[in-house]
């Protein structure tokens, strides 16, 4: 009995999770946007800030953006497995010794493939969590900023 994951079907399934993951990361992106132009009062008329509704589209933005963060780290995490089984298959499949066939080379040249995309994978999602961290702060002082604007100025005596 062959496990399901060797081989090609291993490879389809990370390469779905990656497209899934393109689409999270559109997702998030869009998301951020309409926070940002709807805070800004880009649109003032239908978006008022000090509006109720208006406030409660902010929260579920809020809530939408930290859900699609965790669905980001759970992706990556998938992403991870996924590349450790390939891994495992590659090296279940590589002979310990080199008196074997021609495809030794081949095999071993998979398996260094398959290496490098995890590693890859790792440096993505270290690029994501620091890119994500840095673009929440550069959002919180720019909403500061926009905040500190909109407060009345101190009244003098």
């Amino acid at each position: 009995m062959v496990p399901i994951l060797n081989g090609a079907t291993g490879v389809v399934l990370l390469t779905f999770s990656i497209g899934l993951g393109v689409y999270v990361r559109q997702v998030y992106a869009t998301t951020l946007d309409t926070y940002d132009q709807t805070f800004a009062e880009e649109n003032p008329t239908l978006w008022p800030l000090n509006a109720s509704y208006t406030q409660a589209r902010l929260k579920n933005l809020e809530e939408v953006l930290r859900s699609l963060r965790i669905v980001t780290t759970l992706m990556f995490v998938f992403c991870f497995l996924v590349c450790a089984r390939l891994i495992a298959f590659a090296l279940n499949a590589t002979p310990l010794t080199w008196a074997h066939t021609g495809n030794v080379f081949l095999t071993w040249v998979d398996l260094f493939l398959i290496i490098y995309l995890s590693i890859a994978f790792v440096v993505s999602y270290w690029a994501h969590l620091v890119g994500a961290n840095r673009e929440r702060e550069n959002h919180d002082a720019a909403h500061a900023a926009l905040s500190a604007k909109r407060e009345p100025p101190p009244q003098l005596n």
